[in-house]
């Protein structure tokens, strides 16, 4: 009888912050790892909101509904922050 081998581990994903204009973020997938970029506009944000944002660029990835919580906490920080100046 065969036996099923483990799947093999998915390399952690990498997450940066990069210089956006605005508030926007993404995910990716190359080479077999997800890779989400975050606005620099977060990098002072709470861990709350930053993981509000990783949840729910994973759940954009894996066409998750997008949790409440994390919509929530994203949706006050963006409407109460402020964009320095140049």
């Amino acid at each position: 009888m065969p036996r099923c081998a483990p799947a093999p581990a998915a390399p952690p994903p990498r997450v940066s912050f990069y210089p956006y204009v605005d508030a926007k973020s993404i995910v990716r997938e190359r080479e077999g790892r997800i890779h989400l970029r975050l606005s620099d506009h977060l990098a002072a944000a709470p861990d709350q909101v930053l993981e509000g944002v990783v949840g729910i660029l994973l759940a954009r990835y894996f066409r998750l509904p997008d949790s409440r919580a994390d919509a929530a906490a994203c949706a006050r920080t963006s409407s109460t922050s402020t964009t320095p100046a140049p």
